[in-house]
């Protein structure tokens, strides 16, 4: 199946749409201020990500190691990084010289699951995580000046991590389509073991108000549906402003995973059920990503009965492949049914990069990232 302008429907063009705003979003995540500071060593200073009175110093030789681990060569690309994240990303990351390590470690191993191994090797923390994740989505935005998200050299030559492990550290941030206000409504986080049923979550997550973010240690024994060192299962993310919203991949949970989500508010839900036939509700947005895990272009996606829309950064549907997001609305489909979602570059019957099944409910939206596949998948 190609879809092509003719076979998007409504729907499937405004579920393209909020697609691409929701990933190309993940990227505006900071209201932190940085400014130059002349007394740094001629580095970069600001404040913190969760104290404002505390002035980061940045030694701008940790600055030049974060930027090189991103891109040592690309004089145009170095510069659009440094300018547009300079002043509040990279400083943040800069700031602590095992974020700079790990930056470095992750860019370097190219594989998705270098996250996992990177932070085993190195005993990076959760905060160190967390500023190279706020840079990592900022270098996602320069895609007009650099080579981003076409790198799938891993491609079947990876496998998960062979650390022994007893638990797995999931941190993520969810948001809406807006910055969440004061007193905005709480939000669950259930980690559910089964491909469908979430009676039983083996653990529940209360996000922070202030900005959304958690941090869990889940357990790889026990009651899971996974096997050795890692979890399988997906999160359900419920709140009186949403509707119950799963969130899941196509690999399972390693030994870390820190990401940014964000989900569609209830309201914005309800006007594309009066604006849209069919159900609204029965949505996917999925994005693609590469061995860096950076946002893919040039993807061609095909899930079989289903509506795949396309659109470019003016929200205006197009034919395939994805645009700098990586990122497409899937529509049309029979919920409560599985369903191969299949990427792949060089055409619609090109290479294979990334494929997922999985198991749509009825009445509640799929937020999906594909990996690139690992060795014997």
């Amino acid at each position: 199946m190609r879809p092509s302008r003719a076979l998007l429907s409504r729907v499937g063009r405004q579920v393209a749409a909020i697609s691409l705003l929701l990933w190309a979003a993940a990227a505006c995540l900071s209201t932190s201020k940085y400014v130059i500071d002349d007394d740094a060593h001629g580095g970069l200073a600001g404040a913190g990500p969760l104290d404002n009175e505390v002035v980061l110093k940045v030694d701008p030789r940790e600055l030049e190691r974060l930027v090189n681990a991103f891109d040592a060569h690309d004089e145009e690309c170095r510069a659009a990084f440094k300018n547009n994240c300079g002043k509040d990303a990279l400083p943040r990351c800069a700031a602590s010289p095992g974020c700079v390590s790990f930056a470095e470690c992750v860019r370097e191993r190219a594989n998705p699951a270098a996250e996992t191994t990177c932070s085993d090797d190195l005993g990076t923390s959760v905060d160190d995580s967390w500023a190279f994740e706020f840079a990592r989505h900022c270098w996602a935005e320069r895609y007009a000046e650099c080579n981003i998200g076409r790198n799938f050299a891993c491609v079947g030559d990876y496998g998960p991590p062979s650390a022994e492990r007893t638990d797995v550290i999931v941190s993520q941030q969810v948001l809406g389509l807006q910055a969440p206000e004061e007193g905005a409504s709480e939000l669950s986080v259930a980690f559910c073991p089964g491909p469908v049923d979430c009676s039983e979550p083996i653990a529940v997550a209360t996000p922070r108000p202030s900005d959304r973010t958690y941090t869990v240690s889940l357990a790889v024994t026990g009651k899971n549906d996974g096997i050795g060192n890692v979890w399988n299962g997906y999160r359900l993310v419920a709140g009186a402003d949403i509707y119950p919203s799963i969130v899941d991949s196509s690999l399972p949970l390693w030994g870390r995973r820190t990401e940014i989500t964000r989900i569609l508010e209830r309201n914005v839900i309800d006007l594309l059920a009066r604006t849209s036939t069919g159900d609204a509700r029965d949505a996917a947005f999925v994005q693609v990503v590469d061995c860096q895990s950076d946002p893919a272009p040039g993807i061609f996606v095909d899930v079989p009965g289903a509506t795949v829309g396309y659109v470019d950064s003016g929200l205006q549907a197009v034919d395939p492949p994805t645009r700098a997001t990586g990122a497409v609305g899937i529509s049309g489909y029979t919920p409560d049914e599985i369903h191969k979602i299949v990427a792949t570059i060089e055409g619609p019957e090109g290479r294979t990069v990334a494929r997922y099944s999985r198991f749509l409910q009825r009445g509640r939206h799929h937020y999906l990232r594909l990996y690139p596949l690992m060795a014997g998948h």
